[in-house]
Order: C-alpha cells, then structure tokens, then sequence
C-alpha cells in the first residue's frame, strides 16, 4: 500500500484531472482513487455515476462504484473481479453530510480507509488551505508523495511554504502553457519538480462533463504521455 496524495492553493490548477488520469493509467491495477475534498466534489458525477445512488462510500466492499459500464447502472467493487476492475473510485459527496455530535465526519472515516487499505490510493485532497491541512493531516504524513498542483511558479512557491511540514515528501507538478523543465521548476521553488505536464484545454473546457482525458488530439496524446509517465516515476519504476 502506498498512498500518492495531490492538493493545490486554488481550484481550477487540473489537480482532479490529474488525479483521475493518474489512477486510470496507474502501472498497478489494486488502485483506487479518492477523493477527498473537505467541501465535497464533483469528481462522481463528471465520471457518470447515479447520484441516486449512495454518495459517501465507507468501505471498499460495500460502497465503492467501479466506472459506470455501458450496459448498465454503477456496480460495487465487492461485485467486480479484481481482473475486471477498470478504475476503483471513492468519490466525494456533492454535498457533504454532517453526523450528530460525537461521530466522525465522512472525511475522517475516509482518511482511515486511506491508510488500512492494501492498495495504492491515488487522493485528490482538493484545496490546501490551513483548517483542511490539519483535517487531512493523517493521510499528509502517510503519503509517499505529496504533490503540489500549479499552474506556475509562484503558485508553486506559496504551495511547498504552506506544505512545509511535509517536505520531506513534497514535490510539485506544473500544469502549464508555458515551457518550462523540471530543472528550471525546482530552481525556481526549491523543491523537486516532478513533472511539468501541457495544459489541457480540451479536458478543461469540458470538465464537467468528463475528466478523464482522450488521445484523439495532439494535445490529448501529449497530456496522456506525460501523465503515464509521472505514474511510472511516482511508482518507482
């Protein structure tokens, strides 16, 4: 098990495109995405699940939803072969529910799931501000990777001094129009630059709608490229 763990200091920066793309094409199959921002997401419903249906999985077996199959309604992981599974996915309620006082809140049950499971978790953590660092420190100082999403260099810099904690797992990945290498990231924000990955803009205008990216464009080709390889260094291979 290990967990891969990507925030950022402002929406928008790609970082649940990331994370979605990341676990599709992820080198071990016993993966599984999760989401986990503390304001809920919409990470299930751009990846065509019935919201109908239940919102805020608890385990693995009896609440996680493979990828909607064609044919037919979401089905449960503890349905799915392993062999079968296409990405195993924890989403985020849209609208987060909170219990009586005294039990735990959906996201700490989750960041326990994150850390029991035996598979690789690819976790989307949403936005980094200080009260959600602190919600989601337990998974944070799991983490073999905390990753940084930005869209430049200086919204890199602000992302490592408030991930300071975690430096010594902390690196961070552009999304970006504009060229940059790795080098010249980690130059720029003294912290390793993982990756410095195209901009989108076809998976960006369509986001609520699909966030999984396609090959049928250069720029799709080059997206998917980049990401399959950040996944192989990711998992040391």
């Amino acid at each position: 098990m290990a967990i891969f763990s990507f925030t950022q200091i402002k929406g928008g920066n790609g970082t649940t495109t990331l994370s979605a793309n990341l676990a599709e094409l992820w080198p071990n199959p016993d993966r599984i995405l999760m989401e986990m921002g503390v304001g809920g997401g919409n990470l299930g419903w751009t990846m065509g699940y019935d919201l109908a249906a239940p919102s805020a999985p608890t385990s693995l077996t009896e609440d996680g939803y493979d990828l909607v199959p064609e044919d037919g309604p979401p089905r449960r992981l503890s349905e799915i072969d392993k062999k079968d599974w296409q990405l195993p996915v924890l989403p985020a309620p849209m609208i987060p529910d909170f219990p009586p006082p005294g039990e735990k809140m959906w996201w700490q049950k989750r960041a326990e799931l994150a850390t029991q499971t035996e598979m690789d978790v690819i976790c989307d953590l949403g936005v980094c501000v200080p009260e959600h660092l602190t919600i989601h420190n337990r998974v944070l100082n799991a983490s073999i990777s905390v990753i940084a999403v930005a869209a430049s260099s200086e919204e890199a810099k602000v992302a490592v001094k408030r991930l300071a904690k975690y430096r010594d797992s902390l690196a961070v990945v552009i999304i970006s129009k504009y060229k940059s290498t790795p080098a010249e990231i980690t130059g720029l924000v003294g912290c390793p630059c993982f990756a410095v990955l195209p901009r989108n803009d076809a998976i960006a205008e369509s986001a609520w709608h699909n966030v999984l990216a396609s090959d049928k464009s250069k720029q799709g080709r080059e997206y998917l490229t980049a990401v399959a390889a950040l996944a192989h260094r990711l998992r040391g291979e």
